[in-house]
């Protein structure tokens, strides 16, 4: 049977960009003065980023550090990136030392209006505090609390705002100046550290912005990007289909006037030549483009469960009037099934690669890259996602062969 050129889907009508108020949010606390001891690629990132946002993005920006307190710094981007020193962060106030970061998001989240994008910028390093000193098999148990304290701020803003965005995006720059372990006892550490962007607002706000300032653009503008999650509570349904692109073997679609938007597929044969002899591979495409994640995520195979095991399953870019990304299925047993091939939504496995387990010493636990109770942060905030979703899934694709 000849190829089928699918029909051109009507997209859904979108809501209008609307001018974005930009609220930010710098912590302040000691362990932060490593990072704006000069003109560091901590300051230049920022600089770079807030200026981007107010460019392209904002109709407004307003300008805070954050600890115990909220501490206002105006909108002037320029003033605020050039006067963060660590004598000002001293001089504008505030618990420089313990940084309970699940009550600093709670602060800011608490003051966040409908249709503000905040973005909170940090090292996210959990400091439970000199107290702990003397208790220290007590930590683990503030790192627990944290987790649950990450889950109920986060789970309270879903339950107020259905449509919640979340990315967070790790990045490295240049630090001088005091590391404060866990127990809040210091060490001078001059070297490379991560900090961390965390950019919330609804979906189509968070998209927008990833579409126009892309994370990749980071890269040459002082820090350097490591790594990305994003959490979106997005629910939709998503537009696929059966399509011949990339076929090993053949098929037939079982109704060929619906062939364009067809999810079953009839007369299947291997490929009985070359390389491919033996095997039968179909793909589907799919439409994955209002989804606010990053391309290497999307791209990601591990990140897609099928349900049959025999298939193996590859997602490349897809150039269609209709679709995004082109998910393949390749197998060597044809039988007669359903498959549904899921986009999950999965905690990254860097999250656990870069969190400092052990909080004493950054040189002896060869921790200079890793953040001290990121992992509990992180969980936090996923689950509160999770709970509130019907499915832990961003999308099903799910394809009959007769």
């Amino acid at each position: 049977m000849g190829k089928v050129d699918p029909p051109v889907i009507p997209k859904p009508v979108t809501e209008v960009d609307s001018p974005v108020v930009l609220t930010v949010y710098l912590e302040n606390s000691g362990s932060m003065d490593g990072y704006v001891n000069g003109n560091t690629g901590f300051k230049q990132t920022i600089y770079y980023y807030l200026t981007e946002l107010r460019d392209k993005i904002t109709s407004s920006i307003h300008l805070f550090y954050i600890n115990s307190k909220v501490i206002s710094m105006g909108n002037d981007i320029k003033t605020y990136i050039h006067s963060t020193t660590p004598t000002t962060f001293k001089a504008n106030g505030g618990d420089l030392g313990t940084s309970d970061i699940a009550t600093v998001l709670d602060s800011l989240l608490s003051r966040r209006k409908k249709d503000e994008v905040v973005l909170f910028i940090s090292d996210c390093v959990v400091s439970p505090g000199k107290k702990y000193a003397t208790h220290p098999d007590d930590i683990n148990g503030y790192l627990l609390q944290q987790c649950t304290d990450m889950t109920s701020v986060f789970r309270r803003e879903l339950n107020k705002y259905k449509d919640l965005t979340v990315a967070i995006c790790q990045l490295q720059s240049h630090f001088d100046g005091k590391f404060f372990n866990k127990i809040d006892q210091w060490s001078y550490y001059k070297g490379e550290r991560p900090f961390y962007f965390w950019l919330i607002g609804s979906t189509r706000q968070i998209k927008s912005i990833m579409d126009k300032i892309p994370w990749s653009d980071f890269n040459d503008k002082g820090a350097k990007v490591e790594n990305l999650y994003v959490l979106t509570s997005l629910e939709q349904q998503v537009e696929y289909a059966v399509v011949k692109t990339g076929c090993w073997g053949s098929f037939e679609y079982e109704h060929s006037r619906a062939a364009g938007m067809s999810k079953t597929i009839c007369k299947v044969k291997k490929e009985n030549k070359g390389k491919n002899a033996g095997k039968f591979r179909f793909s589907i495409g799919v439409d994955l483009n209002f989804f606010p994640l990053d391309d290497n995520y999307l791209y990601n195979s591990e990140n897609y469960q099928v349900n049959n095991k025999d298939y193996s399953v590859e997602v490349i870019k897809m150039s269609s009037d209709n679709f995004s990304h082109q998910v393949s299925l390749t197998t060597e047993i044809i039988s007669p099934c359903q498959i549904t091939v899921s986009l999950k939504n999965k905690l990254p496995d860097w999250v656990n690669e870069k969190t400092d387990f052990i909080g004493q010493d950054l040189i002896i636990d060869k921790a200079e890259n890793k953040t001290f109770g990121l992992k509990y942060l992180v969980e936090g905030v996923y689950k509160a996602f999770v709970d509130t979703k019907s499915s832990d899934d961003y999308a099903q694709f799910i394809v009959t062969i007769k």
